[in-house]
């Protein structure tokens, strides 16, 4: 541990930053939560005029665009505010700026951030289990953290035995764990990091996250598929293997089988899936720009999705979604370009994390690729 705490450098701690912003409860214990986000944002612009690398071309569209909408909902939904629209544009310079500073090194530097959390978070998981929860701030009726590690611990309803590493809950942990997994698949020398992409699996199998592992179960299919091609019988036995993990996780672990039939379309009153039918009505009614983050999260949804589409309507979801394409497109190929919007797309299906600096900068993902199609990552951090 102490030789890798000497690998830290200024990227790892700016990406450290934008993990915190992105879903660290604490980062609003601490102090006032916009006010975090203004210091953050003016951060941001020192960084900017530092560094004159930070290419803009398709920013300022992107983001103009969701001023637009911003001022519109302004106009016309009841109850939405300008101020609430100022911080969500401030969420999209932070993430921007932090992502752009750290540039082509970010998936190496992001997969050795999130490895470092991991490991924290599953010293922590094993010392939850065998001894009791670690003593710390109290930032809510149901969790307990000491900064870099979040516990489950009700006051009514006890200790939780899932992993949060350091977000919100177990959910939130899952998706940037299976970011992490997915960059360390692409890497271009994938077997140096083969014990880090180990301890990021074992650290989302510790999450019991139902959506956490429908992505792992994507991501390993994705690289068996077209990666793994050192043998066919090899390759073969993968596929049953991860069929019969499937299988099993499905059929023996109560949380994840009992879950996914309760949030089924069958009427419950609440579930990720069940919202898309919940939210129906306010889904047809503001489909096109949106309810605005006020007004909607006065009927929060645990889909992310379906949260961006109250948040902006359809408009911001494309404008979203096509600006991510179009960059990912320009760096490396179809199919991956797919891949990635893929994964980022079923991550989206669990929490809410596009009301975050690192999904709503997700579009201007810089990426370096080899001539096998994969991500550089030696030459990079030698610079």
């Amino acid at each position: 541990m102490l030789k890798y705490l000497n690998r830290i450098t200024k990227y790892h701690l700016l990406v450290f930053l934008l993990l915190c912003c992105s879903g660290n409860p604490m980062w609003n214990f601490v102090n006032d939560l916009r006010v975090n986000y203004v210091i953050c944002a003016l951060f941001a612009i020192i960084l900017f005029f530092t560094h004159h690398n930070i290419k803009t071309k398709g920013f300022v569209i992107y983001i103009s665009s969701f001023v637009l909408i911003s001022l519109m909902q302004f106009v016309g939904v009841s109850g939405a505010t300008i101020s609430s629209a100022i911080f969500i544009i401030l969420k999209i310079w932070i993430g921007f700026v932090l992502i752009s500073v750290v540039g082509y090194r970010f998936p190496k530097v992001y997969v050795e951030t999130m490895v470092f959390i991991a490991v924290i978070s599953l010293v922590g998981f094993v010392y939850n289990n065998y001894v009791g929860v670690i003593p710390g701030v109290r930032h809510s009726d149901a969790a307990v953290s000491i900064y870099i590690y979040n516990q489950l611990d009700g006051i009514y309803s006890g200790f939780v035995s899932r992993n949060c590493g350091m977000f919100w809950e177990p959910g939130a942990y899952q998706g940037y764990l299976n970011i992490a997994v997915m960059f360390a698949l692409l890497f271009d020398e994938v077997k140096k990091v083969k014990y880090q992409i180990l301890i990021l699996i074992i650290t989302i199998l510790t999450t019991k996250s139902t959506t956490g592992y429908a992505v792992l179960a994507f991501i390993l299919a994705y690289y068996v598929t077209f990666y793994y091609n050192n043998n066919i019988f090899i390759k073969f036995l993968l596929y049953i293997l991860l069929t019969w993990a499937f299988v099993y996780s499905y059929t023996r672990l109560d949380f994840l089988q009992d879950k996914m039939q309760e949030q089924t379309f069958n009427n419950q009153t609440e579930g990720r899936l069940n919202d898309i039918i919940r939210f129906a009505p306010l889904i047809k009614e503001h489909l096109f720009l949106g309810m605005s983050t006020e007004v909607a999260n006065k009927a929060p949804s645990g889909n992310g999705l379906l949260s961006f589409l109250l948040y902006f309507g359809i408009f911001g979801v494309i404008i979203y979604f096509s600006t991510l394409w179009f960059h990912l497109k320009q760096q490396c190929n179809k199919r991956m370009s797919l891949f990635i919007i893929g994964v980022i797309f079923l991550t989206l299906q669990g929490e809410g994390f596009i009301y975050y600096p690192c999904y709503l900068a997700w579009p201007f993902l810089l990426l370096q690729i080899d001539k096998t199609g994969k991500i550089k990552t030696v030459e990079l951090i030698k610079k």
